[in-house]
C-alpha cells in the first residue's frame, strides 16, 4: 500500500473508491480545476493504485453543500460510484440542496451535469475569473443515484 493510502493494483483494475484522504484528493481536484479547497470533505477514484479523479464537499452550510468533480479519465462513472457521492451529502450530511457553479461557456461540463440530473438555475454574470457561471442543484427526491431511486 502506498504512502497515500491507494493500493497498487493491476492494469486492468476498475475504479476504486477512495476514502479518509480529503486532503489529498481535494488537492488533486483542486489542481484540476484550479481552485483551492480548504475545510472539505473528499472522495477520490483510483485506478491502478492512483487518483484518475475526485469530488470535493465544499461550502457546507446547512442545510446545502457544494460539489465539484474533475477527473482524467472519462470511464471513472459507474451507478455505484455514482451512488457513493450522492449518498454522503443527502444521507449522511442530510442536506436539502447539493450545488454546482460551472463555467456558462463550458458546454460538455454543463452537458455532463445535466446527465446526472442537476438542474440550471441561474446564470451568474461575472462570477467566475473568466466570465460567467451557470449555477446547478439537485434536492434528494431529484436524485436518481439513492437507493430509493436506483431505477433511473
Amino acid at each position: 500500500m502506498a504512502e497515500n493510502g491507494l493500493q497498487d493494483r493491476g492494469r486492468h483494475e476498475p475504479v476504486t473508491v477512495v476514502y479518509g484522504c480529503d486532503r489529498e484528493v481535494a488537492h488533486w481536484v483542486g489542481r484540476e480545476l484550479h481552485e483551492e479547497f480548504t475545510d472539505c470533505r473528499a472522495i477520490g477514484f483510483a485506478r491502478n493504485g492512483a487518483l484518475i479523479g475526485g469530488v470535493v464537499y465544499h461550502n457546507y452550510r446547512e442545510p446545502s453543500i457544494e460539489m465539484s468533480i474533475a477527473t482524467t479519465d472519462p470511464k471513472w462513472c459507474t451507478r455505484s460510484i455514482l451512488k457513493q457521492c450522492f449518498t454522503y451529502p443527502f444521507k449522511q450530511l442530510g442536506v436539502k440542496r447539493i450545488t454546482t457553479l460551472v463555467d456558462a461557456e463550458n458546454q460538455p461540463v454543463r452537458a455532463f451535469n445535466e446527465r446526472l440530473g442537476f438542474i440550471h438555475e441561474a446564470t451568474l454574470k461575472d462570477a467566475l475569473h473568466d466570465g460567467d457561471a451557470a449555477l446547478y442543484r439537485m434536492l434528494p427526491d431529484e436524485c436518481r443515484w439513492l437507493a430509493r431511486n436506483t431505477h433511473g
